[in-house]
């Protein structure tokens, strides 16, 4: 085995057998036996990595080599562990299109609220001091001055105030997001009341509002002897108040991890069924699918959103996004998922850096929960529902969910815009956009119909299914899945051909 010093650097995985893994896969290095241990392949080390796979290696006792290779994993692979770089600042791939470039909050809320001047884009937190976790920019009711905005928002949890998110460019209905109030057990706020008014006040149809909180109820309940809650209708004059019981991030944690428990190796179990529905993983991405197509629903009907739950950073832009895609035929295209990803992930400031625990050894960490991996898995679910309707392909959902582990992109890295704008992310790293781009042909649905209409899912228990190519990819069950992706490559290059005669012809014509 090679002999690797702390500052030295891994063989090229060319030079080495077996699976090519990147470093940021790897969740934690186990060992494996003891020098003792003569049986074949006993005494090693196991590899469990984040996109569901467990390898093992094999090493001969005699020689010693495995307490060199486990440092040296531990030392690379955890670089937030020890105090060094992600790899996002040493990859040096070149771009024809640089990434970094392509979205811009003013251009993307400047084209949700055209037609109307109801809103208005504020810099207020142009320098993040009004709050960390909010975009430099972001609308709000023209009504309301940045002062009043200042105001209001010391009454809301991490500052996080009301701002909008979409609006509907019919009923001019808007879906707004923000973070629970600290209402506690009687406190009151007439900036925030003000502000909510506000925004009741954008929508010519209806002055009703509804208030999906994401949460359950009891635990809305909770957090108000913590200061915090949820708002009463009796205060927040004609509003309703919807509690759509999702469980917080460590039930997802648990539900997530017994179903990759369940997954890999194999998933050959005789009551593989039972045991997945024990797991509740597909109950709770209805809950979520069905909370947008309530968001969507209410819109269409004329009547605003405002969505949050705790902190609004995790199950609110689960809800968000999903319910702008179903509405805005913008969002399914590959270029439109990726404005929607920066808007609502991370533009508020999903914490992928603690969420996904990137380069940090402490895999016990209670703060970690796969809340974005969960929306990848239910935009999925639309796209095996309306197979011609998105632009984007299974492709581009599973290179983001691996994407955000192996730190290859300064995209997710991070907390926050602020924190990415702090360590100069954008000049010092490459956009997993310019790779989607350099690569779009293999990102694209080649079955996509450019279609204006709202989509609406059906939500019942038998259309929810496990999505096998993230799963199950590393199953043997998988070869038919592989054959899938074959037959799909077929067809884009049939499509290729078709319409590079539809060209040719075209210019014969005018000739």
């Amino acid at each position: 085995m090679p002999q690797w010093k702390g500052s030295g650097s891994i063989p090229p995985a060319s030079s080495l057998p077996g699976p090519e893994i990147p470093l940021g896969l790897i969740a934690r290095v186990e060992k494996m036996g003891g020098q003792s241990n003569k049986a074949e392949n006993a005494y090693g080390l196991e590899l469990i990595c984040s996109d569901l796979r467990t390898l093992r290696f094999g090493f001969i006792p005699e020689n010693h080599s495995r307490k060199q290779v486990y440092e040296a994993i531990n030392h690379f692979a955890f670089p937030a562990s020890n105090n060094l770089d992600f790899f996002a600042f040493a990859y040096s791939a070149t771009f024809e299109i640089e990434g970094w470039s392509l979205y811009s909050h003013k251009n993307e809320l400047a084209r949700v609220i055209a037609g109307g001047s109801e809103w208005r884009i504020s810099a207020v937190n142009e320098d993040y001091k009004l709050c960390d976790t909010y975009p430099s920019q972001f609308a709000v009711p023209a009504a309301v001055d940045d002062t009043a905005l200042e105001n209001a928002a010391k009454f809301r949890t991490r500052n996080r105030l009301p701002a909008l998110s979409w609006v509907h460019p019919g009923t001019r209905a808007s879906i707004t997001r923000c973070s629970q109030p600290k209402v506690g057990p009687w406190r009151r706020n007439e900036q925030d009341e003000a502000l909510i008014k506000a925004i009741q006040g954008t929508n010519p149809r209806s002055q009703k509002l509804v208030i999906m909180d994401a949460r359950p109820k009891v635990n809305a309940v909770a957090n108000q002897a913590k200061g915090a809650g949820y708002e009463s209708a009796e205060v927040y004059e004609n509003t309703e108040i919807l509690f759509m019981n999702i469980p917080n991030i460590h039930v997802i944690r648990d539900s997530h991890r017994r179903v990759r428990d369940l997954c890999y190796p194999r998933a050959d179990d005789l009551h593989w069924h039972a045991k997945l529905e024990d797991t509740h993983w597909l109950e709770y991405n209805k809950l979520i699918l069905q909370s947008a197509v309530m968001v969507v629903d209410l819109v269409q009907q004329g009547t605003s959103v405002m969505v949050h739950c705790s902190d609004g950073w995790d199950r609110t832009p689960q809800i968000t996004a999903l319910a702008m895609m179903l509405l805005d035929p913008f969002y399914r295209t590959v270029m439109g998922f990726a404005t929607l990803i920066e808007k609502e992930w991370l533009g508020f400031s999903h914490k992928f850096a603690q969420r996904f625990g990137q380069g940090n050894r402490n895999h016990g960490d209670e703060q970690r929960a796969p809340i974005f991996s969960q929306f990848l898995d239910c935009v999925q679910h639309l796209l095996t529902q309306f197979p011609t309707a998105f632009e984007l392909n299974e492709t581009l959902l599973q290179f983001l969910g691996d994407e955000i582990y192996t730190c290859r992109f300064g995209t997710f890295l991070f907390n926050s815009e602020k924190e990415r704008q702090e360590l100069r992310a954008r000049e010092k790293t490459r956009s997993a956009w310019s790779h989607v781009i350099a690569n779009l042909r293999l990102f694209s649905n080649p079955l996509y119909v450019q279609q204006d209409a709202v989509l609406s899912p059906v939500m019942n228990a038998r259309r929810m299914q496990l999505w096998p190519g993230n799963y199950l990819r590393w199953s043997p069950e998988m070869r038919k899945a592989d054959a899938a992706m074959a037959r799909q490559w077929e067809l884009r290059n049939l499509v290729d051909s078709l319409q590079e005669q539809v060209t040719r012809l075209q210019g014969q014509e005018a000739k």
